[in-house]
């Protein structure tokens, strides 16, 4: 009888305590790890956009600002480089005097002409006067330099050379003082062209003249003494 007792209470007690083994655990394990992953992921993709576009917007932000203010700065450069040019390609102008006059007036009349030489040596052979009324017209053989003698009849006398536009040329004496501007332009017609050279000489004497090559061929000449 007591077998039969303890056999009964034996199976009641197993039978009593299976469902609390395998039942509690379940829910609690399975459940509370689902709801904290979908928590973290919707946390995470939520703060990403907002990185993106404050990032976004900074650069837009600093290469407008970059671009305008170069822009800004360009037309200040531009009208420096525009003065200066044209105060180089200003000229001097001589004296509007009766000189000036004078020669604007002689370079339509009728030339005394004047063969000039080729070779330096031989430059006597080709003369040129002061002369408040004569106007000369110098030509040469050949593209080449030239040149002629200026006779100078007094001392300490200041002469005017007048040459026609495109001619260049020199004294080969240190004697002849240059007093104005290379270049000058006769003030009385400057749009001729004409040059005004104002000279200094301390003796007379002959002085030569080189014309350099690619000067007109010929050229028209008007040589005042001041005085």
């Amino acid at each position: 009888m007591r077998l039969v007792v303890l056999a009964a209470f034996t199976v009641a007690c197993a039978t009593k305590t299976e469902p609390v083994e395998t039942g509690a655990p379940g829910p609690t394990e399975t459940g509370d790890p689902q709801t904290i992953e979908t928590e973290e992921t919707e946390e995470t993709e939520h703060t990403e956009p907002v990185e993106t576009e404050e990032t976004e917007e900074t650069e837009e932000t600093e290469e407008t600002e970059e671009t305008e203010h170069t822009e800004e700065t360009e037309p200040v450069e531009t009208e420096e480089t525009e003065h200066t040019g044209e105060t180089d390609t200003e000229a001097p102008l001589g004296a509007d005097d009766t000189y000036a006059a004078s020669a604007c007036a002689l370079v339509e009349a009728k030339p005394v002409a004047v063969t000039a030489v080729t070779v330096e040596r031989d430059a006597a052979m080709a003369l040129v006067l002061p002369s408040p009324d004569t106007v000369y017209e110098l030509s040469w053989e050949g593209d080449g330099d030239a040149y002629f003698t200026l006779m100078i009849p007094d001392w300490e006398v200041t002469e005017r050379i007048f040459a026609q536009s495109g001619v260049t040329y020199e004294f080969l004496s240190a004697s002849a003082e240059l007093k104005s501007a290379e270049g000058t332009l006769n003030g009385h017609c400057p749009e001729s062209g004409m040059t005004d050279q104002e000279y200094l000489f301390h003796a007379w004497n002959g002085f030569t003249i080189k014309v350099h090559a690619g000067s007109p061929n010929p050229f028209r000449l008007v040589v005042h003494q001041e005085g």
